[in-house]
């Protein structure tokens, strides 16, 4: 690793009511490990009593089919070339069929989902796997996902 970080956002992805959507996937390149870093969701939800929005992250075991996004290198001025790959809002979902790491129920009104990675146990996305970010909702709601990456 060359400690090159970049982010992708996943800015108003529409979440229709108890259907899962995955919001947001990074791809490593081949034969090149990347290690996430740190993820944020939120939710525009206007009612303070709404039942809590299901937030999954993990490794899906398929592509799906997703907008692409480009990811951006969190410090522009170093010259490397981001070799990972993204997707957001995803038309098709991948298959979910592997571990999934973590599992949170964050409210739809004010609530925030941070995952920090712990600097002795970081999540390790193998060279040419996936890692993403999966949210049910149980009403029509807006999400906003960012995820950090570190080639």
């Amino acid at each position: 690793m060359a400690f090159l970080v970049a982010t992708i956002d996943a800015p108003a992805v529409a979440l229709v009511a108890a259907t899962a959507k995955t919001v947001a996937m990074v791809t490593a390149a081949a034969n090149q490990c990347v290690r996430v870093k740190e993820i944020r969701v939120t939710f525009d939800g206007a009612t303070s009593t709404a039942t809590p929005v299901k937030i999954e992250t993990g490794r899906p075991s398929s592509a799906g089919t997703f907008t692409a996004a480009t990811l951006r290198k969190k410090d522009t001025a170093r010259a490397e070339t981001i070799q990972t790959t993204g997707g957001i809002n995803a038309s098709a979902e991948p298959t979910w069929t592997t571990v999934i790491d973590d599992t949170a129920y964050i409210p739809a009104y004010g609530g925030v989902y941070h995952y920090i990675a712990p600097f002795d146990n970081p999540i390790i996305v193998a060279g040419g796997a996936r890692y993403g970010v999966r949210c049910t909702a149980p009403a029509n709601v807006n999400s906003s996902t960012k995820m950090d990456v570190e080639e």
